[in-house]
């Protein structure tokens, strides 16, 4: 899994983030869950990594909603053109 290279993106207040696709013109705005994913997958962990460090930000939450979440929100990227899943 990795971010496309025509990506930019930048941090607003609350721990959000703009990313923009430079090659379809397309912006996406990222909550503070979603940053903390993209972040992690901008520091090239894999989905079990990424949803274990979730799980220790996250340690109230159920694991299997946090898997839940984790790949609903890669998947968002993936829709969105700014993450791409290498086979």
């Amino acid at each position: 899994m990795r971010i496309i290279k025509t990506i930019s993106s930048e941090e607003k207040g609350n721990d959000e983030m703009i990313i923009m696709n430079k090659d379809e013109t397309s912006i996406v705005t990222l909550n503070s869950t979603a940053t903390i994913v993209w972040n992690l997958i901008d520091k090239h962990h894999d989905f079990d990594a990424i949803c274990l460090e979730m799980k220790s930000i996250f340690a109230d939450v159920d694991e299997q909603e946090i898997v839940a979440d984790v790949d609903e929100t890669i998947s968002q990227f993936v829709n969105a053109g700014i993450v791409v899943i290498d086979e």
